[in-house]
């Protein structure tokens, strides 16, 4: 009798594992064609969640008007609230690195709930009429690690005056 009900309790967890990553799949899988919740006036924003070591949290966005709004958190070189107005080279740079990055083809989310410990990044853009929002914390492509990269280590280049201490 005993057995029978180790036996049940292993089929339950089995079935509920597999039908709890099911259910991530059709997640990670949005269609590109659903519409993104995103303010028509942003151009870029990037977002990073911490975790239990020392990974950076950090916001940056950029509007259509190329100002810009940083508010380094944690684990970051400039910490605290910056402002600045992008230049057009910025805008170009970006635009080329979300382009290498196919960022418009890209899945709306890149995670698996069974691992913890890593940090969030999100992504969002919109250019010419497109745009995407990338939540990535598991299992991203090489293009998404390349481009979130990228954009943290650009944040130096961006002419950021403090307006604020953390």
């Amino acid at each position: 009798m005993k057995n029978k009900l180790q036996l049940l309790v292993i089929f339950a967890l089995l079935w509920m594992a597999s039908s709890c990553k099911n259910n991530q799949s059709a997640t990670d899988s949005k269609s590109a064609d659903e519409p993104i919740d995103m303010a028509e006036n942003i151009f870029i924003q990037v977002e990073t969640t911490p975790c239990y070591g020392e990974c950076p949290v950090y916001t940056l966005t950029i509007y259509q008007d190329s100002s810009i709004r940083y508010n380094g958190k944690m684990f970051t070189k400039k910490t605290g609230k910056f402002a600045g107005k992008a230049e057009a080279k910025h805008i170009e740079q970006i635009k080329n690195a979300l382009e290498q990055a196919s960022f418009f083809k890209l899945n709306r989310v890149y995670d698996d709930s069974s691992v913890t410990d890593l940090p969030t990044t999100i992504i969002a853009a919109q250019t010419e009429g497109k745009k995407n929002r990338v939540r990535a914390r598991y299992n991203e492509p090489d293009s998404f690690r390349k481009l979130s990269s990228f954009l943290f280590e650009f944040i130096d280049e961006l002419p950021l005056e403090q307006v604020e201490t953390k």
